[in-house]
């Protein structure tokens, strides 16, 4: 009797340990995502800004990308020129990103998103274009690190 009380005690306790265990593991998932989406909006908003050392920042030193404006991928040591063609001054256009989706796995993120642009013709006329973005980033000791990415213009 005492013996399948101990043995219930210690099955209850297991299950405690195991349920508060998931529940951290999910705060702490949860965390990361909206640490990684705090990062893709600082980057964004970077390109509007044309903060290009900022943006360079964010990539890791082995970064490969094909950025819509490129007609073969880019290295990290290729964007400074690219930034500063496509994005050579700050601009006040309407940007705003619709998060797709996030993927986690240890230090391993993968973003998709949409990024929504609003620019006013020379007419005084609403122009808007969406470009859908999808990132990989590496965490290591300094932090999270976009190690690769695509993008792609909307119809």
């Amino acid at each position: 009797m005492l013996a399948n009380r101990i043995l219930i005690a210690c099955f209850t306790l297991a299950l405690l340990i195991l349920d508060a265990t998931g529940c951290s593991t999910q705060q702490s998932s949860q965390f990361s995502e909206e640490e990684i989406w705090k990062l893709e909006e600082d980057y964004i908003a970077n390109h509007g800004d044309a903060n290009h050392a900022a943006i360079l920042s964010k990539y890791h030193d082995d970064f490969l990308g094909w950025p819509q404006t490129a007609s073969q991928p880019m290295r990290k040591g290729d964007m400074p020129e690219s930034l500063q063609q496509n994005f050579p001054k700050p601009t006040d256009n309407l940007i705003e990103i619709e998060r797709g989706g996030i993927q986690l796995k240890e230090n391993i993120a993968i973003t998709q998103y949409t990024v929504n642009i609003t620019t006013i013709s020379e007419e005084g006329e609403e122009v808007k274009q969406s470009v859908r973005i999808t990132h990989t980033w590496l965490r290591e000791a300094d932090g999270w690190k976009i190690l690769g990415g695509m993008s792609n213009e909307m119809n």
